[in-house]
Parts: C-alpha cells; sequence; structure tokens
C-alpha cells in the first residue's frame, strides 16, 4: 500500500511495463506523476479514480491521468484476469510534448490500435534479445502518446501538476497516517486530533475525494495487510488477526470473507493447491 507511488524508470526507457495475471489483487488507492494506460485483456476488473468507480471488462482500456488518486478492485466471481499496465514518465511526456502539462486524456478509449500496440507492449517482454527488446517497446510507446495525444486528448487551462487540493492534501495525510498505524487500535476522533481537524470536516473531505468512509479504508488497509500473510506465511489466523490490527480474529475471518466468499483458511488452501 502506498501513499505516493514512485515510478522507477531509466533514461533508456522512460516507461514501465507491468502484467497483472492475479484473479483475486487488490491495488490500494494510491497516486503517482506518471501518465497510466491500463489494458484489461480478460477478465472484469473495477477501478477507482478520483472517489469514482470505473467498471473496465476485457479488451477495454482506462487511462489514468497525472496525479489521480487512483486502485484497483478485480471482481471475485471474474474469470482469471489478465491485463497490462503502462507508466510513462512525467518528465519525458513533458520533453516530448511541449504542453503537456494542459494535456487530459479521455478516461475510456476505444480504440483498437492502442490495445495492439498495448499487446505488442506485452508480447516484447518475453523477447530475450535485449536489443530486440528495446526497439519493439520503443516503437509501440511512440504510437501509443501519437494515437493518444491525436485522438484522445483534451487541452484545458487547469494544468495536470497542480498542487493538490485542500481535499487531496488532506486525504493524502489520512492514508499516510492511516498506513503508518494500522496495526494500532484507531478511532475516527483520534484520527481527526491527530490530524487538527473537526470529525466532521475529516469525514466529508475524505469521502468526497476517495470515494468511501476513513474507517473503510483502514479495514482496506489491515485486510491488504492480512492477504499477504494468509497467501504466503503460516502464521496463524489469530495471529494474523493481532498483527494486522483487526479487533479479533471473528472481525478478520468476517472481512475476509466478505471479501473473498470463503474464510482465510479455506483461501490459503485453495492457493496451494
Amino acid at each position: 500500500m502506498y501513499k505516493h507511488e514512485l515510478v522507477t524508470t531509466t533514461p533508456e526507457a522512460p516507461f514501465r511495463v507491468i502484467i497483472h495475471r492475479d484473479p483475486e489483487a487488490e491495488i490500494l488507492l494510491h497516486w503517482h506523476q506518471a501518465l497510466e494506460i491500463n489494458y484489461v485483456i480478460s477478465g472484469r476488473i473495477q477501478y477507482f479514480i478520483d472517489g469514482q468507480p470505473i467498471t473496465v471488462n476485457g479488451q477495454q482500456l482506462i487511462v489514468i491521468n497525472p496525479n489521480a488518486v487512483h486502485g484497483v478492485h478485480q471482481f471475485k466471481n471474474s474469470p482469471t484476469t489478465t491485463a497490462l499496465t503502462l507508466q510513462i514518465t512525467y518528465s519525458f511526456l513533458e520533453q516530448l510534448i511541449p504542453d503537456f502539462n494542459h494535456c487530459w486524456f479521455e478516461t475510456q478509449p476505444v480504440d483498437q490500435k492502442l490495445c495492439r500496440r498495448l499487446t505488442q507492449m506485452m508480447v516484447a517482454e518475453t523477447e530475450t534479445n535485449p536489443t530486440l527488446k528495446a526497439l519493439s517497446q520503443k516503437s509501440a510507446l511512440y504510437d501509443i502518446i501519437y494515437q493518444l495525444l491525436k485522438n484522445h486528448c483534451d487541452h484545458r487551462e487547469l494544468l495536470n501538476n497542480l498542487q493538490a487540493t485542500p481535499q487531496l492534501t488532506i486525504a493524502q495525510q489520512v492514508i499516510a497516517y492511516l498506513t503508518a498505524h494500522s496495526r494500532e487500535t484507531l478511532t475516527l476522533p483520534k484520527l481527526a486530533d491527530a490530524m487538527h481537524l473537526s470529525v466532521g470536516y475529516l469525514s466529508r473531505s475524505f469521502k468526497g475525494q476517495i470515494g468511501m468512509s476513513v474507517m473503510q479504508y483502514l479495514q482496506l488497509i489491515r485486510l491488504h495487510d492480512a492477504y499477504q500473510l494468509v497467501t504466503n506465511s503460516q502464521q496463524s489466523i489469530d495471529a494474523i488477526a493481532d498483527l494486522t490490527g483487526f479487533s479479533n480474529a471473528k472481525a478478520f475471518r468476517k472481512s475476509f470473507y466478505r471479501t473473498y466468499a470463503m474464510t482465510p483458511l479455506k483461501y490459503r488452501q485453495q492457493v496451494k493447491n
């Protein structure tokens, strides 16, 4: 879970390609300066962008503009999901496009050429020759940028690299605090006191920006941490509940079942098999 994601690249490759093949994975809300293009190849994924839920089916695209708060929830009953994420650094786009800071891209473009170029990016990941891989991905990258700029770009006076609004700043601070203290006993009044805000203003600001309540988001952080321990450790369920901040094992089991439609132990056994 990240308050802010640093997209690390190299000057030779100012982009990052991520291939997702986990039918149950969730990515908690975060943000970064990079432009992000997601291509859902199969399955169905629900994205949250600036508090708005957007469902994306197989063979569809979603574009996330720089600094947008976003996260991912994959539907439990979706078929095995395969998706590709392409992140392009802000500095590279700024050098390439003189007025890039005024560019706002369409969130759900319908464009088969973009899909083909993103597929080319994914196929190139299997190329064993580094030179051929670089050439294939860079040619696809420039065509992707060209298609987005030509067909799916809205030039606005509003800059896409503006400093965060007061509401977003509050949300960022709250997420950072929740992440650092998720294993502690937290209440809304305690959090409001730490943020030097009233409970009402904190609740309204956070939900308006993120799309869920503060305590719902805290549960997501705890569940995210617990999921990692369920699938990657031999810790007991009681120990996992304690380590991740749940009030007790019963509360943890209930939260886990509500999300994954099975108990933590059964889920662990399924992963092993």
